[in-house]
């Protein structure tokens, strides 16, 4: 299943998905006055272009994937659990903090600071200052890419 979001009003704090197929967004969504919360859960397939001016909360869970591409200012807080694939190559980021739980992988860009916890056989593959890394599987790995 195919769905596109066209917002009309293009600005949205909240965002939850659920089930299966693709959700693809074909327009900028805009978060100005507060904190963009997404929830992914299932097998769920999303592409999404984000502005966010007040940060990112991120939760996705099942063998969810999420291609986002645009700008987050201030703190983007990512939580991964199961089979999951964070995509952020083309979304920049102030701040990021990630942790994965499971058979996850993110790629990340931050421009400030990047704070990684990784459990399971999770990858985090970043570009940007490297903070913080707890890493605690052999078979998990943070490094740049």
């Amino acid at each position: 299943m195919h769905q596109r979001l066209m917002f009309f009003t293009t600005i949205v704090s909240i965002l939850g998905v659920n089930g299966t197929g693709l959700v693809q967004s074909t327009n900028e969504i805009f978060a100005l006055d507060n904190t963009f919360s997404l929830t992914i859960n299932e097998t769920r397939k999303v592409e999404l272009t984000l502005d966010t001016k007040n940060g990112l909360e991120l939760e996705m869970n099942g063998t969810s994937h999420l291609t986002l591409s645009g700008n987050v200012q201030n703190l983007a807080d990512i939580k991964q659990n199961g089979s999951t694939q964070f995509d952020g190559k083309n979304c920049t980021m102030s701040r990021a903090t990630l942790d994965l739980r499971g058979t996850s992988t993110a790629y990340i860009i931050a421009q400030d600071e990047i704070n990684a916890n990784v459990k399971g056989v999770s990858h985090v593959f970043y570009r940007g200052p490297l903070r913080k890394k707890t890493v605690e599987n052999i078979t998990s790995t943070v490094q740049e890419f």
